[in-house]
């Protein structure tokens, strides 16, 4: 597969209008927002495409229709992605039939797994941002809520050209003192919306930090006129339940296929 340089990164846009899940990481990178790397078949009127992003996140764009497609994609993501990744993990999502067949065929090759990524949605109403609202003002004593700089971030352990919010990326966390308990942030945003992201440092953990720092995070989106998009996997219980607590409403699960070297 032929990478594109970054100014050519509008011309898989078609192929992403087919994906309805995933699309705040998804148009991060089309969109330049991210600092992801986009390969396609064919530099002209390409009909796949494959979206890498820096946490391992991968998605098939388009149809692979044929065994020489199907060929080129599995070199291209166990040859030229893998060799550049840090972490030696493809978690990758596919979108059209005929392409979820073919990374099946290759997953299956490459002894990989099947898996799923369970997703929400939030229908917004004025009771809901008024529980939001009410959330966000309840700050324990001792605490502080601040809005995310790269100092923050520095401080939480996001690497800046990942999370850099003097540019798209924004955030709110709670402080101790200058430690940092709880924080909500988004380093994918695109196509309109923002994928949410929550840490709370274990020791903080069952002091409903997580909510505070959620609310503040989703009033931020709708003020920026943006969708907040909430998934998360299924082993992540305390995640679901925050998604419940909140407001959102859990939908059809997302398929993937996963594979690591050391599985």
């Amino acid at each position: 597969m032929k990478e594109l340089s970054r100014n050519e990164f509008g011309k898989i846009k078609f192929l992403a209008e087919e994906a309805k899940n995933n699309r705040a990481l998804i148009f991060s990178v089309i969109e330049k927002k991210h600092p992801g790397r986009v390969f396609v078949n064919k530099l002209d009127n390409p009909h796949f495409a494959l979206i890498v992003t820096r946490v391992n996140f991968m998605f098939v764009l388009g149809d692979v229709l044929f065994d020489q497609d199907e060929k080129t994609l599995s070199r291209t993501l166990f040859g030229k992605v893998l060799s550049d990744l840090e972490e030696k993990a493809i978690i990758l999502f596919s979108y059209s039939e005929p392409t979820r067949k073919a990374v099946e065929r290759i997953f299956q090759k490459k002894e990989g797994i099947r898996i799923s990524r369970k997703q929400f949605k939030l229908t917004i109403n004025p009771d809901l941002m008024e529980k939001y609202r009410k959330i966000k003002e309840e700050v324990p004593q001792g605490f502080r809520l601040e809005k995310m700089d790269n100092m923050l971030g520095e401080k939480a352990g996001l690497k800046k050209e990942i999370a850099d919010f003097s540019g798209d990326a924004f955030g709110f966390c709670l402080l101790q003192g200058e430690e940092i308990a709880s924080f909500c942030y988004s380093i994918f945003l695109g196509g309109g919306e923002a994928e949410v992201d929550i840490k709370t440092n274990e020791k903080f953990q069952g002091k409903g930090l997580a909510s505070i720092v959620a609310a503040a995070f989703i009033m931020e989106c709708f003020q920026k006129g943006l969708v907040p998009n909430w998934a998360t996997w299924p082993y992540r219980e305390a995640s679901i339940a925050l998604a419940h607590k909140l407001g959102f409403e859990e939908i059809d699960d997302i398929p993937a296929h996963f594979w690591a070297e050391e599985m």
